[in-house]
């Protein structure tokens, strides 16, 4: 499923109590291959992608690899290329929002402006069941691993369905500031970086704590795809 508006959000029997995982790349053409990667795995049932304003047809250019094709991939592919990665589109797409954030929001300080940021370019996606996958198992490990709702997990051991809730998983891209300097003291972001060389790019992700080992294991899986990791942040 695909979407666009000027803002996304997961609201949810779980809201308030998220938790938070990282993604540290690269660089950006990293997130973009791993959106891709994300859409086609198999531990992956629906997904979405809000795109809001100013980025939202907020250039020619965007417009333009629009126009040429169709589909979620094509969208990916279409504002990242051409507002994301980018450096100046992507600094001039920040500076326009900050300015109509501001107008909107005149008492507003700096850390509000980044926040609402990562409303802009949000991609969500729920995960399967994890007694319907192919190797239940391993799904089973990963929660148990993390931080997870025992009673929920034993349930669900005996096959009652985890709520659509539990297996939401929204990334966000911080468009005021997309290198996320915020996280880059955390400890596990700078293992990641001492182990791998990285001017690191950290894209949060909020799931849920129920079963939150399973968004963990799909999410380092693919990144480490595109030459990153996924990583625990501090709520």
């Amino acid at each position: 499923m695909t979407g666009a508006s000027s803002s996304s959000s997961s609201s949810s029997s779980s809201e308030g109590r998220r938790a938070l995982l990282g993604v540290v790349l690269p660089d950006l053409d990293a997130y973009r291959q791993l959106l891709h990667l994300v859409r086609d795995d198999a531990a992956v049932d629906e997904v979405e992608l809000s795109v809001g304003a100013p980025l939202w047809k907020g250039s020619d250019a965007i417009k333009a690899a629009l126009a040429a094709g169709d589909g979620l991939a094509h969208k990916i592919d279409a504002y990242c290329q051409h507002g994301i990665i980018d450096d100046a589109a992507r600094v001039a797409f920040a500076r326009r929002f900050q300015v109509a954030y501001l107008s909107r929001h005149p008492r507003s300080e700096r850390q509000d402006v980044f926040a609402a940021s990562g409303d802009v370019f949000v991609f969500a996606f729920d995960l399967r069941q994890p007694m319907h996958l192919a190797v239940p198992r391993e799904a089973f490990d990963a929660v148990a691993a993390g931080p997870h709702d025992v009673a929920a997990l034993a349930r669900h051991r005996g096959g009652e369905p985890l709520p659509k809730a539990a297996l939401r998983v929204v990334l966000r891209l911080f468009l005021d500031f997309a290198p996320n300097p915020r996280r880059h003291d955390e400890p596990a972001v700078r293992a990641v970086v001492e182990e791998l060389g990285l001017s690191p790019w950290v894209i949060e992700a909020e799931v849920s704590p129920d079963v939150a080992g399973h968004a963990f294991a799909v999410l380092d899986r693919v990144a480490r795809q595109v030459g990153g990791r996924a990583v625990w942040l501090a709520t």
